[in-house]
Formats: structure tokens, sequence, C-alpha cells
């Protein structure tokens, strides 16, 4: 056994094994730990680089086994020949996880990971390479992982992957967001952002990455087009690459800035005679913790699309209001849902109602390019009671594909599920992977219609993805005739 002075984390193992024995020499490992019962956590497969896979082991070294139950490591190389795989039990007292180590040519990583994997269990994956992937180990990177969690900012590689797609870069910059908000709190302050002229940004070492979609989002909150006013600068501090240690927002006479000291921020802010200052505690965020945190909790919301859009000078910034302080933008603004290429699946809920048939022609305008799912939800609360039970609602599914059946088009996919309308739609979307909802209200009950007023609040405020709710009233006269495959414009996101 090994023990890792620096960390209390103990270690058996590693031992030289091939893929096909992997399970047995582990098996081996857990015996001699006096280990008998373990849970099958999730999985965590890391694609790495030698330039970085130093990092990448202390990185698992601070996660604990109740975070991940097997981690496997792949160190891409073009020559493998000769490199055995090494599989070890790492963690506290009787606390471990498993952990496999080998190498892999690009072109084999799927059936590798495959053979490694623990079945049937959560999988994510960590892209711990400067590069991004290429298109045929996306793919391969898509069918294996739940979810992909990226330290690169590419655009390219989160429009192409069929799966959740979490940042680390993102994560990392959590923090600085929020202390960048806490810097208008004052309704004076406010007033100042159409001032503002630059913004500089200090970060540590040479991991640029958390600076960029930092600027970047700087800049698409402001309003500005572009980052010609951003200017990062590296230093060397005691906190971790890629960390960020200050950012300072400045124009004529006004300056608002924050900086980190140890555990704390110091923020301060500048304008028109008034001085502010202020102190609030701000822990590096390791990149351990960003792994952990984006494994318990994804993150792809609409505000990292656009800002990782204005970074490939791909989506146009919209003013920003000068009546809030980085304001958020509307949950499902179609501006707000980045660059159209980003959006490859598209999620229409659908049911016999006008309403919905203009969502459905709202989402073929908007989303030509992307494939599209209309999805029916049928609540067993809407059945009659002498028809309750599991024939009548496989009935009542069946009736509602034959609506969808007469509404798609060939191209369009369809679906009928079951259950409370909001939370059906929300397991729909995840299912499908979607990058967007669009989803028509009105204001009416009735038996067999959606209350969709209420449940595209629910979707709205629950959903991880931009959703795009259509109102009738917001639909120009023109666009509500006409054959129903005719394409329309003009919503009103909420």
């Amino acid at each position: 056994m090994t023990t890792f002075r620096s960390s209390g984390i103990h270690q058996f193992g590693p031992e030289a094994t091939d893929v096909r024995h992997v399970d047995h020499a582990l098996a081996r490992l857990w015996q001699q730990a006096g280990v008998q019962l373990h849970v099958a956590a999730a999985n965590l497969l890391v694609v790495t680089e030698a330039a970085h896979l130093k990092r990448v082991r202390e990185t698992l070294n601070a996660l604990g086994a109740g975070d991940t139950g097997r981690q496997v490591i792949v160190l891409l190389e073009d020559n493998v020949s000769g490199r055995s795989t090494e599989v070890s039990l790492v963690g506290v007292q009787h606390n471990y996880l498993e952990r496999v180590e080998t190498g892999a040519q690009a072109g084999v990583l799927e059936q590798i990971a495959s053979e490694l994997l623990r079945p049937a269990t959560l999988t994510h994956v960590w892209w711990a390479c400067d590069q991004p992937p290429m298109p045929h180990v996306l793919g391969a990177v898509g069918r294996m992982a739940d979810q992909l969690i990226l330290d690169t900012t590419d655009l390219k590689t989160h429009a192409q992957v069929n799966c959740l797609i979490s940042d680390l870069a993102w994560a990392r910059t959590a923090r600085w967001r929020e202390l960048t908000a806490q810097l208008f709190d004052d309704p004076l302050a406010v007033a100042q952002l159409g001032h503002l002229e630059t913004a500089s940004i200090t970060f540590c070492g040479a991991d640029i990455r958390p600076a960029r979609l930092y600027g970047a989002w700087l800049a698409d909150r402001l309003g500005w087009p572009d980052l010609q006013r951003v200017h990062l600068k590296a230093q060397e501090a005691d906190r971790e690459r890629g960390d960020l240690s200050a950012t300072e927002l400045s124009g004529p006479a006004i300056r608002f800035c924050i900086r980190a000291s140890g555990p704390l921020a110091q923020g301060e802010v500048v304008y028109g005679g008034h001085t502010r200052r202020f102190e609030v505690p701000l822990l590096p965020m390791t990149l351990a913790q960003g792994l952990k945190d984006l494994m318990c909790s994804p993150v792809r919301d609409e505000q990292f699309i656009r800002a990782l859009g204005l970074l490939r000078r791909a989506s146009v910034s919209q003013p920003v209001s000068p009546s809030l302080p980085v304001p958020p933008r509307a949950h499902g603004d179609l501006q707000a849902s980045g660059d159209l290429e980003t959006v490859r699946h598209v999620l229409v809920a659908v049911d016999s109602s006008p309403h919905a048939r203009l969502a459905l022609k709202v989402a073929r305008a908007h989303y030509p390019n992307a494939h599209r799912r209309l999805v029916t939800v049928v609540d067993p609360r809407s059945l009659p009671l002498e028809q309750e039970g599991r024939a009548a609602s496989a009935q009542a599914e069946r009736r509602a594909l034959d609506t969808l059946d007469r509404l798609a088009r060939d191209e369009e996919s369809r679906v009928a599920v079951t259950g409370e309308p909001a939370e059906a739609l929300l397991r729909a979307a995840r299912s499908y992977a979607a990058d967007v909802l669009v989803i028509g209200t009105h204001g009416r009950r009735g038996l067999g219609r959606w209350v969709l007023g209420s449940v595209a609040e629910q979707v709205v405020r629950h959903a991880s993805i931009p959703v795009l709710v259509v109102r009738e009233a917001d639909v120009p006269d023109e666009l509500r005739t006409g054959n129903r495959a005719d394409s329309v414009s003009g919503t009103q996101p909420r």
C-alpha cells in the first residue's frame, strides 16, 4: 500500500494488467484492502495527454469515492505499444474508488472505454486536453457520455456533441461573476454602466481560458459588440493556474474593481466623487472543486452560450438595460439562446390547440436546420374517472400520437409521454438532449387541454435550457393563416 503523505490518501496498487482483466485485478485489490462491499458510483472517464497527466492525477486525488466509483484515465498517444494498463484503489480508510490508467490512440477510444467503464452507470467524460476533440472522437464521446466536461472554450465542440456539456472554465468563474454583479448593487452605480469603456482582467499562470470566458461574459453583459475593450494580463500569484486575481471596469472618472487578496476579495467602486469599499470571502476555485461541482450540478446556461459565441464573434450582443446591473436575459429569448448554429435539437410541445400549432410554426421558422421532435403529454388527471388505468392511458397516448402524425413533417420525430405536463416536458427534454424547448401558451382550461400558461411558467422556472414561449397575441395576423407548415416569425419570449 502506498500513502501520499501530503494528502493523507492511501493507495492499493498500482497493479499492471491488460484491458480484458481489469475487473479481476481490481477484485484482488479490494481483497487486499479488506473491503467486501463497495458502492458503484458514477464513472469518470478522463481523456488527457502527457503534458497534463500529473495535473489530472492530482485533481482526481482530491475527488472522493462519493463523487466517482471508477476513474478511468486514458492517455492519448500515437504509439501505445508496450504500455500496460494499471489499476489501483485510491481513498481514505475504507472509502476507496477504483482507478484505471491506460494509453490509447484516438481511433480506438470508444472501444477501450467500453471495456473499462462500469456498465449501466452514469458516465462523466472530462476532456483534459488542450485541443478540442476531432469530429470522429466527438461522436464516440457522445455515445458513451451522459455529460462531457470541457476545460476549453470551443463553440464547435459544444454544437456537435449529442450529450450534456459543461465547461470547467465557466464553472471556475462563477464566484467572480457574482462579485461583479455585487459591484452594481447601488442604483447610482447602475447608472454608470453605459459609461464603462474598458475591462482589465488579471489571471494566474498560463491558462487563459477562464479569463477569456469571463471577459466575453462581461462584454456581453455590457452590450459590447466584440472583445476589443477587454484586456487580459497574466501574473504569478499564489492561486491555482487559470484563477482570476483581479478585474477592473473603468471609464471617465469611474472605476469598479475587484482584487483577490488571500481568502478575501476586495471591492472598490469610484464614481461621481463617491467611493465605496467592501471585502467578501473568496476561496480559490480549485480544478477539483470545479469538476466536483459540475458532476453534481451541470452548468450549461444562456449566458454561457452567449459568451462562448462572442468569443468566436458569432453572436450579436444586445444593449444592457440601464436599470439593471449585469441583467439576466429573458429565459427563452432567441438572442439569449446563442448562435443558431449551436441549436441542433429542438423539442416542440404540441397538442391539438391552435396555440401549439403556432409554436410549431415558430420552431420551424427559427430553427430550420435543426432536428425537431414533437412531444405531446397525456395527463392522467385529465382522463375521465371511469377511464383511469393503464389501458386508458395507452389509448390516450395513441390518440395523441395520431395528432402528432397529422402535424409532423417526415423529417420530424414525435413522441407521447405521460405525466404531469411540466415535469413530463422537462423529462422529455433531458431524454432528447434538447438545446431549445418551444412551447405555446393560452389561458383557458378545458378537458383534454393543457393549461399551457401555467405549464409554460413552470417549465421556464425549472428548465436548464432556453425555453421559447409563443403567445398567440404576439404573432402577427398574417402569420396565423395559410398552410400549417408555413414558416412564421415574431414571438414573445418569457
